[in-house]
C-alpha cells in the first residue's frame, strides 16, 4: 500500500534521537548546539522542513561509520552524533523521502508545468505538465530532453496513484495538489475522436493557499513543478 508523503519523523527516528540525547547528557560527548536542537525536535516528532531533510541527507552522505565504545569511556562522540541525527532509521527515511518520484524518473529531473489557464472560481490552475509531441513531431525541451508517450503513460499512472503534490514555482515543500490529470496520446485522442496538436499530460493544480492562487491569477506566478515520492513508516528496533 502506498502512503502519503510525510515529513514527520517515524517512531524509529524519534527513538534514536532520544537515545542520542540521553547519551549526550550522560557522557557529555557529541552534538553541536544546532545538532542538539535538531535532535530535540526529532525526538518530539516535529515535522522537518525540506531544507532540514536535505541537510540530514548531506550528513549521512559524509558521516563516518558509527564509532565503537571504548572500555570505561562509553560510546564514542561519533556514535552519539550519529544517533542525534536519527541513526540508521533516519538515513533510510531521508533516502526514501528525497528519492525521485515516477515523474522525475521519467524526465530525469523535476517536471515543470507552465500555467495556461486559471479558474479563479474553482481555485485551480491548468497546464501541460509533460509535452510529448507537437504537430506529430517529438518534442524536445530547452535542455534537449524528450519524454515518449509510453514513458509518460507509465509515469503518470504511478504518479496519480500516489501523492499528486505540487510545488509553486519550484520553491519549498508541497503547496498544492493535482486534482485533475489526463494523459493525451495520439492513440487516446484518436479513440476519443479528439483532434489535438499537442500530446502529453494535462493537469489541474489546486493551490492550498488563496494568496498563491491570486498570484497565479495576476500572472506573478507562471508555473509549478510536480513530482514527489512516497514513504511508508518502518520502525527498526535499536
Amino acid at each position: 500500500m502506498q502512503k502519503r508523503q510525510s515529513f514527520v519523523p517515524p517512531e524509529g527516528v524519534r527513538k534514536a534521537a532520544r537515545r542520542g540525547l540521553d547519551l549526550h547528557r550522560t557522557y557529555g560527548k557529541g552534538g553541536a548546539i544546532g545538532t542538539i536542537e535538531r535532535a530535540q525536535r526529532l525526538a518530539k516528532g516535529e515535522e522537518v522542513t525540506i531544507a532540514t531533510a536535505r541537510r540530514m541527507a548531506q550528513f549521512f552522505e559524509t558521516a563516518p561509520q558509527i564509532g565503537l565504545a571504548k572500555a570505561g569511556e562509553g560510546p564514542s562522540a561519533q556514535r552519539i552524533d550519529y544517533l542525534l541525527w536519527g541513526g540508521d532509521q533516519a538515513r533510510l527515511w531521508i533516502e526514501t523521502l528525497l528519492a525521485p518520484g515516477p515523474m522525475e524518473k521519467a524526465a530525469g529531473k523535476p517536471i515543470e508545468c507552465s500555467v495556461t489557464k486559471v479558474d479563479a472560481e474553482l481555485g485551480i490552475v491548468f497546464g501541460y505538465a509533460i509535452v510529448c509531441k507537437i504537430d506529430g513531431e517529438d518534442y524536445f525541451d530547452t535542455q534537449g530532453d524528450h519524454i515518449p508517450e509510453d514513458s509518460m503513460l507509465e509515469a503518470t499512472a504511478e504518479y496519480m496513484a500516489g501523492d499528486r503534490m505540487a510545488k509553486v514555482m519550484h520553491r519549498g515543500g508541497p503547496a498544492g495538489q493535482i486534482v485533475f490529470g489526463f494523459p493525451l496520446t495520439d492513440d487516446i485522442a484518436k479513440a476519443m475522436d479528439v483532434e489535438i496538436k499537442k500530446t502529453g499530460f494535462v493537469v489541474g493544480m489546486k493551490p492550498s493557499d488563496p494568496e498563491v492562487l491570486e498570484k497565479y491569477r495576476t500572472g506573478e506566478f507562471t508555473g509549478f513543478s510536480i513530482g514527489g515520492s512516497r514513504q511508508a513508516e518502518t520502525v527498526v528496533e535499536q
